[in-house]
């Protein structure tokens, strides 16, 4: 008889912990019975077979009011119990902060005995400082969090930095498990070739962008940057893949650029590992990111990468020089230099590029990451008993 799980995460709509849920359901339903909660239908990935999925229909709509905020996390402490109480598990993962404290309260609300584990993939000191949300709500966030994290059976970080920030900030004083995320290797994998830098006849290098089409993404540094990165590569091109709300404000930036026709938008995409393996770099100009999912996975396939300081989880995730920079800043200047060396330093290498996929491949392995929440939810069931 399998053990019965409930997963509870607000949605899978195709960000970097969703990502991570709907790459572990596969494997997790050969273990355990699982059951899928999430706040709303939106799901970017098909839904494996064997899960039971329920929705309790309570959309992340943009809420102003602090009191609406709360009648709705009251709405859902509810309505998550009540599945709880009628699916009866054996074990609850809960999924991103507000999220891992209504499970925590659905838990203790349906009067569950069963262990309840929190996995924590977004807090830090830049995710308080760059989002406007979580910055002015974040003595209320951070109290309920520290509450609820000192209370759950495990707790799980996606990094060392963020394992620190939670035991230094939150003041927590206890063990917290880290899990990197981990990928496919077999579909985030090193191409068949690498695009030639000498062909005068193809674009090079081909620079690429993966994520929402938000402000916290900052894709408009890319693009402001990108007229001077033309000057040193003239074939130069520019793919952003993604969707969102920024989509009309980027498309106008780069009309404005005299580069128009090398800055390419190419939407939401499914098979994105064609891009990374289709190009020479990657830049990400985030105000704050969590760990870093789309660096590993161009990583992974030999793609590497320039990156503003969005989170401290990047001195983890950039294991070796051959990696490519982390910049100091978000200013347009060092973003073009370090553009410039990693171009001339990593992408025109195919030895350094080769290496960097196979080092990732064993750092960041999906079967590493699902042995790792494996062993803790495993350990919390035998603990409990």
């Amino acid at each position: 008889m399998r053990n019965k799980l409930i997963i509870l995460i607000p949605n899978l709509r195709g960000s970097g912990c969703e990502r991570v849920v709907a790459a572990m359901l596969p494997i997790l339903v050969q273990f355990y019975h699982v059951q899928l909660v999430t706040y709303d239908a939106q799901c970017k990935y098909e839904m494996c077979e064997g899960v039971e999925w329920k929705v309790i229909d309570s959309p992340n709509i943009a809420l102003s009011s602090l009191w609406g905020k709360g009648r709705r996390m009251l709405a859902r402490v509810i309505a998550v119990s009540i599945v709880m109480r009628d699916f009866k598990p054996d074990l609850v993962l809960t999924f991103i902060d507000t999220c891992n404290i209504v499970g925590w309260m659905a838990h203790a609300l349906a009067r569950l005995k069963c262990p309840i584990i929190a996995a924590e993939h977004t807090i830090g000191r830049e995710f308080f400082n760059g989002n406007l949300h979580a910055n002015k709500y974040q003595f209320i966030m951070k109290y309920l969090l520290a509450f609820v994290y000192k209370r759950v059976s495990r707790l799980v970080a996606v990094s060392e930095s963020m394992a620190r920030y939670i035991k230094l900030d939150l003041h927590i004083d206890r063990k917290v498990d880290v899990i990197y995320n981990g990928f496919d290797a077999g579909v985030y994998c090193l191409p068949a070739s690498f695009s030639e830098k000498n062909s005068e006849f193809s674009p090079w290098p081909k620079i690429l962008a993966v994520g929402a089409l938000n402000e916290n993404k900052n894709q408009q540094l890319l693009i402001s940057a990108f007229p001077y990165i033309k000057k040193f590569y003239p074939r130069a091109v520019l793919t952003l893949v993604g969707e969102g709300d920024l989509l009309q404000q980027l498309k106008s930036q780069a009309q404005k650029c005299l580069y128009e026709k090398d800055i390419i938008f190419e939407g939401w995409s499914d098979c994105v590992s064609d891009f990374y393996k289709n190009s020479d770099l990657l830049v990400h100009t985030s105000h704050y990111e969590s760990f870093g999912n789309v660096i590993v996975e161009g990583f992974m396939c030999g793609l590497p990468a320039v990156c503003t300081p969005a989170t401290s989880a990047y001195s983890e995730v950039f294991f070796a020089p051959y990696c490519g920079e982390v910049i100091a800043s978000w200013r347009r200047e060092d973003l073009v230099d370090a553009v410039l060396r990693v171009l001339s330093k990593y992408s025109c290498s195919t030895t350094l590029r080769v290496q960097l996929a196979i080092d990732s491949a064993n750092k960041f392995a999906i079967e590493r990451m699902i042995s790792g929440y494996k062993f803790v939810l495993d350990e919390a069931i035998t603990f409990s008993g």
